[in-house]
């Protein structure tokens, strides 16, 4: 079984307050992009792929490929994903060889990571005749990462609490380009968010769904000055031309404009 892993944008991210768990509320949507994500085609595929095939000798393993990823095997998400499978499902499950070709960027702010991992639970409940359903497979992934529980579902979703509070919305960028800017520093969100103040946000982003794609699309979001205290090499301004939508910082490196054809 071989599995295309797209990304996600955060279009528009307000951090409302820290959680005495350690924790941020926030408020987001999440936005799947890249390949089997049914977003904007990119130019070259915005994917990871992972395969699953029956172990031969007997014994599971993981194998990384393309971009380095720095840990070690029991550490990894994919690992870690198998692992918690088995732990909820009650059946047998037969050893197996995962195969992780990593193309997403690391540090992104785009759930690589946590995409990987919710990709690998819902592979492995096809490989064993869907016995869970979705939101058996979100509890799993909320244990993995806050965001997993999206890729499970892997729609434009309006998400709060720590993302895994999600309804879906009516927002199709399918008719767009999306251009992504990420230089070669990252950010884990740890480091993003302890570089912000929470605060109630002027403007909720649950009604981007409703609004037209155009120059004023994007409210100010309060994580945007996290770029100029964190790693950051370059300023992206918001978009203003008639040519673009608008662009946008994450809580990372990462910026992005969606662009569209002016009538």
């Amino acid at each position: 079984m071989i599995e295309f892993v797209n990304a996600k944008l955060n279009i528009g991210l307000n951090i409302v307050s820290k959680r005495s768990d350690g924790y941020h509320n926030l408020e987001t949507v999440f936005y799947p992009i890249g390949k089997g994500s049914h977003g904007p085609d990119s130019h070259s595929a915005l994917c990871d792929l992972l395969e699953i095939v029956p172990a031969q000798d007997g014994v599971d393993e993981l194998i990384t490929l393309g971009n380095k990823v720095d840990c070690p095997t029991e550490k990894n998400l994919v690992w870690k994903a198998l692992m918690a499978f088995r732990n909820s499902y009650n059946g047998e499950s037969p050893s197996l060889k995962i195969i992780l070709d990593k193309h997403l960027p690391d540090g992104a702010g785009m759930g690589g990571g946590s995409a990987d991992a919710s990709f690998t639970l819902k592979a492995l409940n096809k490989l064993h005749g869907n016995p869970l359903s979705d939101e058996d497979l979100a509890r799993i992934a909320l244990t993995l990462g806050a965001d997993c529980p999206f890729f499970v579902y892997n729609r434009p979703c309006f998400a709060t609490g720590i993302g895994e509070v999600m309804e879906p919305i009516n927002l199709n960028l399918s008719n767009y380009w999306i251009a992504i800017v990420k230089p070669a520093v990252s950010i884990s969100t740890k480091e993003a968010f302890s570089m912000i103040t929470p605060q109630s946000p002027e403007k909720s982003v649950s009604g981007l769904g409703d609004t037209a794609v155009n120059a004023t699309w994007f409210q100010p979001n309060n994580n945007d000055r996290l770029a100029f205290g964190a790693k950051m090499e370059f300023f992206l301004p918001t978009a203003t031309d008639k040519r673009l939508g608008s662009g946008k910082f994450q809580a990372s490196p990462s910026v992005y404009a969606v662009l569209f054809l002016p009538e």
